[in-house]
């Protein structure tokens, strides 16, 4: 994109983590009652039936909705600095269920924007759907199959829509539209949280030849500790510049049905298990968080930063990432013993630290 564009290279990151894959079609469900979108009616893209679900994520499709959401929102706003992410942080690192957008969401919202903000602001974020090919069921990634649920849901009216002709304020609104919907993009590597982070990095790097200068990161509330904490501190990216958007499920909240027993279940399986696994190895080399990451490894989806030859190993060398290249035999999601080769962070400074 030229520099005399009213719209500049993105300068703003938003990761939206994925958890699960949507199996529908990524058309609109034809027109017909109200109840045709319903989540109990069969065709609705939010039917349990078109969803590969978890055992323990039932009834989480709402809040897997209330992700992409958020997601979109923040793309279709003039990007807010970030506020700090350790805001709220349970500081006994017990994740703190959050409701929609956070507790920092004033710019989110089309209603809450700031009366200041001139109406022809610039839109300056990039969204990726983070998430890889994780069930032997199906060859399709996470990350796809949100966007094809979002589709499918025709964005939820939340980007621009096209030009109405009997309606002349806003004659850009197509513009726009194209605009953003161009600045979806999906990164299929992740198989796990801290790589849901890593590879929309360096995808947003491959996209713009340049590094993010602020981050939102949207998942479920109850991770804002593992995210913030670890993660982020791990990769060395700058916590001032990091946002993270927590959406809990239902469940987890006063006004949404709140079950005690499931909610209490979930963050002491967090706390142990999802948490408590990356404060031991918070860069997820060892063996618990790599056999993980290998059982979700179904369609041998490459796993290297950057591909092998000439025009790969440029782009490694204009990106400045350091890493070293690291092999193990592990079992996969099929059940088949394999040779994984994965790229972990070398211990030289980042190119996206501060100076």
């Amino acid at each position: 994109m030229s520099s005399s564009s009213p719209h500049p290279l993105p300068t703003h990151l938003i990761i939206v983590c994925c958890h699960a894959i949507y199996t529908g079609p990524s058309t609109p469900p034809p027109p017909s009652p109200s109840s045709s979108q319903s989540p109990s009616n069969p065709t609705a893209p939010s039917h349990p039936s078109n969803w590969l679900l978890a055992p323990f994520q039932t009834d989480e499709i709402p809040t897997f909705t209330a992700h992409i959401q958020a997601g979109l929102k923040l793309l279709a706003s003039p990007s807010p600095l970030p506020s700090p992410a350790t805001t709220g942080t349970d500081q006994n690192s017990n994740p703190v269920p959050v409701s929609d957008l956070d507790q920092d969401s004033s710019a989110t919202s089309p209603s809450k924007q700031n009366p200041n903000q001139p109406t022809d602001s610039t839109f300056d974020s990039l969204l990726i759907f983070s998430g890889s090919k994780t069930r032997p069921e199906i060859n399709i990634s996470e990350a796809r199959s949100y966007l094809n649920y979002t589709l499918a849901n025709s964005f939820w009216s939340l980007l621009p829509p096209a030009p109405n002709p009997t309606n002349s304020a806003h004659p850009n609104q197509k513009q726009e539209r194209e605009l953003l919907t161009s600045r979806i993009l999906l990164e299929e590597q992740a198989l796990d949280s801290f790589h849901n982070i890593l590879f929309s990095l360096l995808l947003f790097w491959k996209t713009t030849a340049r590094w993010p200068e602020k981050m939102t990161v949207v998942s479920h509330g109850f991770k804002r500790a593992r995210f913030v904490e670890l993660h982020v501190k791990a990769l060395r990216f700058p916590l001032a510049r990091v946002r993270f958007v927590g959406v809990d499920p239902g469940y987890m909240l006063a006004d949404g049905g709140y079950d005690v027993v499931r909610a209490e279940d979930v963050r002491k399986g967090e706390k142990e298990r999802g948490f408590g696994a990356w404060v031991e190895d918070v860069r997820g080399e060892g063996g618990v968080l790599r056999g993980k990451r290998a059982g979700r490894w179904c369609w041998g989806v490459d796993q290297r930063w950057f591909e092998d030859g000439v025009e790969g190993e440029r782009m490694r060398r204009e990106s400045g990432v350091g890493s070293r290249r690291v092999e193990w035999v592990g079992v996969d999601g099929m059940g088949r013993e394999r040779v994984f080769v994965e790229e972990v962070l070398g211990s030289g400074r980042q190119p996206w630290e501060e100076d």
